[in-house]
């Protein structure tokens, strides 16, 4: 089955993915529609370089801006004149002109090209599609010709860039750019010395129209293909801000949440319905029962419990409790918001204390904000990148994009806990607490006797593991592998 998709330069492709749109937007997408995709970043610099997401069987890369706020600015069409599209094949249209065509292949050991209509959220379904039998031959891509994109599609526009040690021409159109591969040496050298219009001229009449195939297609905001290049995108995030001094998270200039004061009912008042909620029931403070009332609803203990879980799906409520345990029983509750990377945990016990009260006026305890835009972090875009910036009396400000080393002394100066989130995810508990080995001697034995790479396995023992550094207040989550902050909790 081919998926036809319209192409609109400047905005996007098909009804779904859309230039502007977010980084976790596009991930919900993908996930939903169970699309395979791959995760292109910097480990290094990873704030300073763009990220990718490339569309497996469909040859779709997308670029997401090094900017706070994650937009894709960028999305290409790649491999539009190879035989790559068996699995999902795109024909793509501009008002109602095709791009490109597809044909048959003689190869009876060929699977199936027929495929799921579900499984393409980027089509678009009002439009007509041609479809194959279930044991047709595969199909080849055929993209447009440079003289029908120059002569009848787009129109002529300004002379584009000849690369010559690639053997590409780049032609620019507003919005969107096709790259040409030009297969014979022969006018890559009558070319050589040529420039601008002449060398239009020279593509338009050569001959050899297979000679000079459209390979990729791009299509970005600008004027052309150079202006996307030369000029950043715009950084259009804001900062929530934390002011540990006072205790409060400031969403914008209006709205602000101030722990242990705002309600329930004032956050959804901010943020509106959560797109998570649950209950949490924690035994650990059943020591407390030894302690006189006064001191056991108080104290860093209180402050720590609940707020640890990342997530709702997989907490359980522990309905086994004895008569003695019940009446100490911790009872929290969680609001998630995905999209705006940020959890709020509620105190109920107080709300409870009182038949009169109900749970809107449970206050707020905790305030987690994730930046859920860390691909090596464990629950990349589980969470949408929520942007701070934190400042306190008692060390210099540093926002969410600062890596470890980029700290403030006071701060790195800390005895971190290790944290390890390899099976936390997935089962009830809340945290796996795990020692900070003493030697790593054993550990190296055990990659030289694999045969693996003392670098790699070093890598890979990192990859999903923090640390947690607690200041007065706030708790922050640092990633081992790339020394991103991940988490900001404050309490």
């Amino acid at each position: 089955m081919i998926y036809d998709t319209n192409v609109n330069p400047g905005h996007g492709i098909g009804n779904n993915l859309d230039l502007g749109m977010t980084l976790f937007d596009a991930i919900k997408h993908l996930n939903e529609y169970n699309y395979k995709y791959s995760v292109i970043y910097d480990a290094k610099n990873y704030y300073e370089a763009p990220l990718m997401i490339e569309i497996k069987n469909m040859h779709i890369r997308l670029t997401f801006s090094s900017n706070m706020d994650q937009k894709l600015t960028l999305i290409e069409i790649l491999n539009l004149d190879q035989s790559a599209f068996s699995d999902f094949p795109l024909r793509l249209s501009y008002k109602n002109q095709r791009l490109n065509e597809f044909e048959n292949v003689s190869n009876t050991s060929s699977s199936s090209s027929s495929v799921n209509q579900e499984f393409s959220p980027i089509s678009t379904p009002s439009m007509p599609t041609s479809s194959f039998s279930e044991h047709s031959r595969p199909l080849v891509s055929v993209g447009p010709s440079f003289k029908t994109i120059y002569n009848k599609i787009f129109g002529p526009t300004y002379p584009g860039k000849l690369n010559l040690d690639k053997g590409t021409y780049t032609l620019s159109y507003p919005g969107i750019a096709f790259k040409f591969e030009i297969l014979k040496r022969d006018l890559l050298k009558r070319l050589a010395d040529k420039k601008g219009d002449v060398i239009v001229d020279e593509l338009l009449n050569w001959d050899g129209v297979d000679e000079i195939v459209c390979s990729s297609i791009a299509l970005f905001k600008g004027k052309s293909w150079d202006a996307y290049k030369e000029e950043p995108a715009p950084d259009q995030s804001k900062e929530i801000l934390v002011d540990l001094d006072e205790g409060v998270v400031r969403l914008n200039e209006k709205e602000v949440i101030q722990i242990g004061k705002s309600t329930q009912q004032d956050i959804v008042h901010m943020l509106g319905p959560p797109d998570e909620s649950f209950n949490k029931f924690d035994l650990r403070l059943s020591i407390h029962n030894q302690l006189p009332d006064h001191t056991a609803g108080s104290g860093p203990g209180t402050g720590t419990t609940c707020s640890t879980s990342n997530g709702g799906s997989n907490t359980t409520t522990n309905t086994t409790c004895s008569t003695t345990a019940t009446s100490t029983l911790r009872s929290c509750k969680f609001h998630n918001y995905y999209k705006y990377g940020i959890d709020i945990l509620y105190d109920l016990q107080k709300s409870n204390s009182s038949t009169n009260q109900s749970s809107s006026k449970a206050t707020v305890t905790k305030v987690v904000l994730h930046n859920g835009g860390i691909a090596e972090d464990l629950n990349f875009m589980r969470w949408g990148r929520c942007n701070w910036r934190i400042k306190s009396s008692k060390f210099e400000s540093f926002d969410s994009s600062t890596y470890f080393h980029q700290l403030p002394s006071t701060v790195r100066d800390l005895a971190p806990v290790s944290l390890n989130r390899y099976e936390s995810e997935f089962v009830d508990n809340d945290l796996d607490i795990i020692e900070v080995p003493k030697s790593s001697s054993s550990s190296k034995r055990a990659s030289e006797g694999s045969g693996k790479n003392d670098d790699d396995d070093a890598k890979s023992r990192a990859w999903g593991q923090s640390k947690l550094y607690g200041l007065d207040r706030c708790i922050l989550e640092v990633l081992n592998s790339n020394a991103c902050i991940s988490s900001l909790t404050v309490f």
